[in-house]
């Protein structure tokens, strides 16, 4: 009876254990995907704030040469 007990709670032990390692390694891809996303929606809004004056440099620039 006695070793029925200490062999369960070792079996929950090792569930625990298994659980708070997926848990960890879950914490880490979210937080991977997460640093993953912010680099990519900071690339995208630096990309498209040069891409708005690059478009407007254009526009003057064509607008400089139609002036006579």
């Amino acid at each position: 009876m006695q070793l029925k007990i200490i062999r369960s709670f070792q079996q929950n032990k090792d569930a625990s254990a298994i659980s708070l390692k997926l848990y960890f390694k879950h914490l880490l891809t979210f937080k991977f995907i997460y640093k993953r996303l912010k680099t990519i929606f900071r690339l995208g809004f630096n990309n498209l704030k040069f891409n708005a004056v690059f478009k407007l440099e254009a526009v003057f620039l064509r607008l400089q040469s139609n002036t006579p």
